[in-house]
């Protein structure tokens, strides 16, 4: 008997060794969120999440996505709760940003990020961190944060800040507090321009008309502005036919024909052609029920191009939603953010989160 005990750990003993060392590796991989990256239009697939030889953020939830204007290899990603990440090679690795002000803070919730496009060293963040929502902001590309924006009450993020394609001195912000605020300084000042009877989760504002501008909120669907928002049109009447539509999520205007809206409900795409006064229903290829759509975005360089995530899917379209192409994440996790390349839209990078 001492012997078949002795032979059992002879056997067992070389495979505990072998089984030891491939275990820093498997749990490494093991982590499916962080950043995905493909390069050919969403076909292979590769994870993006080196810090280090020992550190990576592949347990880390994303939430926005953002690329600098002027050098593409620059890129910045919001996460839940680890704050605010850079990468100077295209996602190859990533550096926590580090303020030298402390008010940036690596427990943050980041859920937003907007950069100057003609002075990328000024940077706003919508921030949820020390239980308070807030706007932060840089002047030299990230090093200092201040804090220009707090909500009063606790436990309320600040979900969108964006800031006006005409006039960079404008900044809008959208909060859990049912607000919709406008600074018309680069975020020193604030005015209310509506309070909402939901929380407000995305604004777009057309580029070629900025003095129409569109939310969303939560409960209330879609709102509209033709005069920058002093005056407010509710679209509810127009959508009403459509299940969900008063929690619509996120709202795309078409880069080349403005009056072209997408809006994403639940699990369900909506198009209107003549900026929101009638929609119809998209043919896509979720059944309703079945998966939430957690991102929508257009080919900046090809408007006919439309993107959407939903559950670990990413689905494609290069005909404005007749067809549709699917392109499997490896991951467990869901497509929360897509960032379409500016310099190369076969290069596409997805955001995955819980």
């Amino acid at each position: 008997m001492g012997f078949f005990k002795k032979a059992r750990l002879v056997f067992i003993l070389p495979s505990l060794i072998i089984l030891s060392a491939a275990l820093p590796f498997r749990c490494s991989v093991s982590k499916d969120a962080g950043i995905f990256k493909s390069e050919n239009s969403g076909y292979n697939w590769q994870q993006k999440v080196t810090i280090s030889n020992k550190e990576n953020i592949a347990g880390t939830d994303i939430l926005s996505i953002v690329q600098d204007p002027l050098n593409p290899q620059i890129l910045f990603i919001g996460t839940r709760g680890s704050g605010l990440y850079r990468s100077l090679d295209g996602s190859e690795t990533w550096q926590q940003v580090s303020d030298g002000n402390n008010i940036l803070q690596k427990s943050d919730d980041v859920y937003d990020i907007a950069i100057n496009q003609n002075n990328p060293n000024f940077i706003y963040l919508a921030v949820f961190g020390g239980g308070f929502g807030k706007v932060l902001r840089s002047q030299d590309g990230g090093q200092r944060w201040e804090e220009v924006y707090v909500i009063s009450q606790s436990g309320m993020p600040v979900h969108r800040v964006v800031i006006d394609p005409v006039s960079e001195a404008v900044i809008y912000i959208g909060t859990a507090q049912k607000g919709l605020l406008r600074s018309l300084d680069y975020g020193l000042s604030w005015q209310p321009l509506k309070w909402f009877d939901g929380a407000v989760f995305d604004i777009k504002i057309d580029t070629k008309n900025n003095q129409i501008i569109y939310i969303s909120t939560s409960g209330k669907g879609i709102h509209k502005s033709v005069d920058q928002g002093s005056n407010w049109q509710s679209l509810a009447a127009s959508m009403k036919s459509f299940k969900g539509s008063e929690q619509a999520i996120s709202i795309l205007i078409d880069q080349q024909d403005s009056k072209i809206l997408y809006v994403s409900l639940k699990d369900v795409l909506l198009v209107s052609y003549d900026q929101g006064q009638t929609w119809q229903k998209m043919n896509i290829l979720i059944p309703a029920g079945s998966a939430t759509i957690g991102a929508l975005i257009q080919n900046p360089q090809n408007s006919s191009n439309i993107f959407y995530g939903a559950g670990s899917v990413l689905y494609r379209t290069i005909n404005y939603g007749e067809t549709w192409i699917t392109h499997q994440i490896p991951s467990t996790k869901k497509v929360n953010v897509i960032k379409i390349d500016r310099t190369s839209s076969d290069t596409i990078y997805v955001g995955m989160s819980k």
